[in-house]
């Protein structure tokens, strides 16, 4: 994102941006299908105020793409116990809860598989990595952290693709909490 000097205004014209672009995504399916002439026509916007911001459509992309590693990185360095892993999945869920209907829109897109695979190799790092530290070890603890990773990635698009789901966001943090615990904890 281009612009330093964030005011009321940059917020909103900022979030009109995502709004259309997730949106637009949600329709088109790929971001090769999306111009800037027809987001800033449905942000509402003109064209300079989009180039104030954002280089690209791709740029959009990938400042969605940072938000949301930042957020699942940014604090799973600092897990030491059961109890740090469950408040980290509280904070997610929560998140996730707030932008639920973008997520729904944006995990719908064929761009899903591009940030799970940017995102997993760091997960996997980071999850073994605070395990080994904490005194778990085992031939399979990294495929096992992987597996718990795809499985719980699996989960979240599931969920968000299908909004006739039997389970809400709550009973899936129930169960990564639980198959958590199972895994690396008893």
């Amino acid at each position: 994102m281009k612009v330093k000097n964030i005011n009321v205004s940059s917020k909103r014209t900022d979030e009109a941006i995502r709004d259309a672009f997730v949106q637009l995504l949600n329709e088109k399916k790929e971001l090769q299908y999306i111009s800037v002439t027809e987001l800033v026509k449905r942000a509402g916007i003109t064209r300079s105020s989009f180039y104030t911001h954002y280089e690209n459509i791709y740029d959009v992309a990938k400042c969605f793409e940072d938000e949301t590693m930042d957020l699942l990185l940014k604090d799973i360095k600092d897990l030491e116990s059961l109890e740090d892993a469950y408040n980290y999945i509280d904070t997610i869920i929560s998140y996730l809860k707030e932008n639920e209907e973008k997520y729904r829109m944006l995990i719908s897109t064929d761009e899903t598989m591009l940030f799970f695979e940017r995102i997993r190799k760091p997960s996997v790092d980071r999850i073994y990595d605070m395990l080994v530290k904490n005194g778990k070890n085992s031939p399979t603890l990294k495929i096992d952290v992987e597996f718990l990773v795809d499985g719980i990635f699996l989960q979240f698009v599931l969920y968000f693709r299908n909004n006739n789901t039997d389970y809400s966001l709550e009973v899936l943090s129930s169960c990564i909490k639980n198959w958590i615990n199972k895994l690396f904890f008893l």
